[in-house]
């Protein structure tokens, strides 16, 4: 396969961009040609423009020019071989057909070629479209294999703090079953706390029991004492009111001491009056008197009037005065 520019094929090839009545207008492409078939062509276009100049010519009445002109001129005596004669028209009518039938299998294979080339730019595009989602889904996983990346470094940099934490978890794992006895020992202590705190809880809610009887009982007490302290001074009332009474009686006995005492007094006057009669002596008898003993001795010195005639009766008042002040 040769190319070959279009315009040097429209000076080589001008049938093809004139419209002929003989040959069938058929649309290829002049750049995709062989030199085999370019030769044939050409050989074939020239007899065609010969043979189309006659037909045109005698039908108008007229010669062809090559008829009026003078033969060509001989050559010389040629060193080798003669050259081949023209061939027949019919010859050429054959190779005429044979080469428009090799011109329509080439129309028919550019038209397989063009869709194929068609389909071909169609997958170039595809292709090109591919690649470049291809180029960003790349770009896109680069991007996702680099934060990828720092996810995975980032993951052993945790998990290398991880190993070191368990590697201090393993050591205080080594040292747990010290720690384990330890509490074990100190939760026996705090067992044996507990029970004994349960005691004093237990006590102490008997005394918390024992307090609140003992609270009511200081509560019924002091009511009892507030009842007493009451009665008291209930009791306080009515001793000042007797002692009022007791001081207006001992002054209405005093009086009563002395009115009787004075009473005496006159009485032993008038008996003395009575024993001193004329006629009846120191030691006679007044056999008038209801009394029949003597008059007691009665001293006249450093003795009150009343107050020897004041006897148990008053002594035992006085005592309880005493008392009560």
């Amino acid at each position: 396969m040769i190319f070959c520019e279009p315009a040097v094929l429209k000076l080589t090839l001008p049938f093809l961009f004139v419209p002929n009545p003989i040959i069938k207008p058929i649309s290829y492409s002049p750049s995709l040609l062989s030199l085999s078939s370019l030769h044939r062509l050409r050989k074939f276009l020239i007899l065609h423009l010969r043979l189309q100049h006659s037909n045109t010519m005698s039908a108008r009445g007229r010669a062809s020019r090559h008829y009026h002109e003078p033969p060509p001129p001989r050559r010389p005596y040629p060193r080798g071989p003669s050259p081949p004669p023209h061939p027949h028209p019919y010859a050429l009518q054959e190779e005429l057909d044979i080469l428009h039938s090799d011109l329509h299998k080439m129309a028919l294979d550019r038209r397989a070629i063009l869709e194929d080339r068609a389909a071909l730019e169609r997958d170039l595009d595809a292709g090109k479209e591919e690649l470049h989602r291809l180029k960003l889904l790349m770009a896109q996983i680069g991007s996702e294999k680099e934060t990828y990346i720092a996810q995975l470094v980032m993951k052993a940099r945790r998990l290398e703090v991880d190993l070191r934490e368990m590697r201090l978890l393993r050591e205080e794992l080594m040292a747990l079953p010290g720690e384990i006895e330890r509490v074990t020992v100190g939760r026996k202590e705090m067992a044996g706390k507990l029970e004994s705190l349960t005691k004093d809880v237990a006590r102490a809610r008997a005394e918390n029991e024992q307090m609140s009887v003992l609270t009511k009982e200081l509560d019924g007490a002091t009511k009892e004492l507030m009842h007493v302290r009451s009665m008291v001074e209930e009791e306080k009332k009515a001793n000042m009111e007797i002692e009022d009474q007791r001081d207006s009686v001992e002054k209405s006995m005093v009086s009563m001491a002395r009115e009787i005492d004075q009473l005496r007094v006159e009485l032993a006057n008038t008996e003395a009056r009575q024993w001193g009669q004329p006629g009846g002596g120191p030691y006679r008898r007044n056999h008038s008197s209801p009394d029949p003993f003597l008059p007691p001795y009665r001293g006249t010195y450093n003795v009150t009037p009343g107050v020897a005639e004041r006897g148990p009766m008053f002594a035992e008042y006085d005592r309880h005065s005493n008392r009560g002040r």
